[in-house]
């Protein structure tokens, strides 16, 4: 019983209501770490998608290039 009355009197507050104070900070710190990760992963999968994107753009106009050489070669 002396032990925990030191560690309260040493913190100024009860043990328990500490302990709570740092389990919902720790919880405010997961939930801020968690959005930072979905925006990091929705960022990231903006920046594939415009990668994607600029690919076929470029397979697209490549083929249809080709096309246009080759229809050009038949006449």
């Amino acid at each position: 019983m002396g032990f925990t009355s030191r560690v309260s009197r040493v913190w100024g507050i009860g043990i328990v209501d500490r302990l709570c104070r740092l389990k919902l900070d720790l919880e405010a710190v997961v939930e801020d770490a968690n959005e930072e990760v979905y925006s990091f992963q929705i960022q990231r999968s903006l920046i594939y998608l415009k990668f994607v994107g600029v690919v076929q753009y470029l397979r697209l106009s490549q083929n249809h290039t080709q096309n246009r050489l080759f229809i050009r070669n038949l006449s």
